[in-house]
């Protein structure tokens, strides 16, 4: 579920980055829509993707995004500057994104696992 007392628009959140960065953040929403049909909401300070829950979280900067993902369970990668425990099931991971190179494989693999944790899906056994 998600709650806003306003209505954003992309146009206004991404409109102090450079436009590399909005570049940037359609390229990876191509990546969270390949995982299944989501719900993108602009918010004021971030845009989310929604399946059952919202997943998956871009916080746009001047020369960046930070990326939030909901992974079941806790990775170790150097990828990830931040992670925190919400439930057994749903850790914040986040990362940030700077190039297009980090747009990868890898990434895409998280967001598959995020999208399972946005359905509510049950881990495998």
């Amino acid at each position: 579920m998600w709650h806003s007392c306003d209505r954003f628009t992309l146009k206004e959140l991404f409109a102090k980055c450079d436009p590399a960065v909005l570049r940037l953040f359609r390229r990876f929403e191509k990546m969270v829509r390949a995982c299944g049909p989501v719900t993108m909401v602009p918010q004021k300070t971030r845009v989310v993707f929604m399946v059952r829950v919202r997943h998956v979280a871009v916080y746009p900067h001047k020369n960046y995004l930070l990326c939030s993902l909901a992974l079941p369970k806790r990775q170790r990668s150097l990828r990830f500057s931040k992670i925190e425990k919400y439930t057994s099931r749903f850790i914040g991971h986040y990362t940030r994104i700077d190039s297009e190179d980090q747009l990868d494989a890898q990434l895409q693999r998280w967001l598959h696992e995020s999208y399972a944790v946005g359905k509510q899906d049950s881990p495998p056994s």
